[in-house]
């Protein structure tokens, strides 16, 4: 799958407005279905409902804007200007799978940016994974209080905070998904 998304992501890029968030899933989409023959239901080649969650962003320096489409990615933003976290609202269909149409339309959305603002992203394998005394998933409540207590830290030194009281939770608990986050600041 590795190898046919970032197949995938090449083509959309040459295809798509890459201007635009929305239209680079759309052609990711497109391109994964064609390459595993899900176009066309009545004639479907494949049983393969392979597909990914995915996340483009745009970060517009002009207008000062944060512009971003997603497939079911968690990703949330810290305002320099304030405590607020706010979660970055996705779309709940993933790219890819058969129960995504090939023409289906993310929705854009966008942000102001301020000097300062940090933008995190991560993936399900963090948000889904059981741990800490209950083994109860690690979830979006946690990540926020840990990105609140870490925002003042330089983005290695939050990641690498972060991985170790994300490691603390898991415990001897067996990794269930992959597990990857990164960050940016304005």
């Amino acid at each position: 799958m590795t190898v046919i998304l970032q197949s995938a992501l090449d083509n959309a890029l040459k295809i798509a407005d890459i201007q635009s968030p929305a239209a680079i899933l759309q052609a990711i989409n497109q391109q994964i279905k064609q390459t595993l023959g899900q176009l066309n239901a009545s004639q479907q080649t494949s049983l393969s409902n392979d597909g990914c969650d995915a996340i483009v962003l745009a970060v517009d320096n002009k207008q000062q804007l944060l512009r971003w489409a997603s497939a079911r990615i968690q990703a949330f933003m810290l305002a320099s200007h304030s405590e607020e976290i706010i979660a970055l609202a996705g779309d709940r269909a993933g790219v890819g799978y058969t129960d995504t149409p090939e023409n289906y339309c993310w929705q854009e959305r966008q942000l102001p940016l301020s000097q300062g603002d940090m933008v995190f992203i991560l993936t399900d394998g963090v948000t889904d994974q059981p741990g800490g005394e209950r083994n109860i998933m690690f979830g979006k409540k946690r990540i926020q209080a840990l990105l609140s207590r870490y925002q003042d830290l330089p983005m290695p030194a939050l990641s690498e905070s972060f991985r170790q009281d994300y490691l603390n939770w898991q415990g001897n608990q067996a990794r269930r998904d992959d597990v990857t986050w990164f960050g940016f600041r304005y």
